[in-house]
């Protein structure tokens, strides 16, 4: 299975959160990166993403065309009546 790349992401913790990455990377022998993580994705799956009413936009205004998220300027431009560049 090919892994996917992790993004790069600063976050600033309070005191008491870095002490606490770091005795949970020491019990548990993972990096802090990997601790966090690991917090993050628990605390996402307790939220009920299922019931978000912003999800539901999702699809809402599916239009059949494959390639729109790479070429969505030239689609827009065309819209307006303009000539792709």
């Amino acid at each position: 299975m090919k892994t996917r790349k992790k993004t790069p992401f600063q976050i600033y913790l309070e005191p008491e959160q870095e002490k606490m990455i770091e005795l949970l990377s020491i019990q548990t022998k993972k990096s802090k990166a990997a601790v966090i993580r690991l917090c993050i994705s628990r605390f996402m799956e307790t939220l009920p993403l299922e019931e978000d009413p912003a999800l539901n936009i999702i699809n809402l205004g599916s239009s059949g065309i494959g390639d729109i998220s790479e070429k969505h300027d030239e689609y827009l431009m065309r819209f307006e009546g303009r000539k792709p560049q």
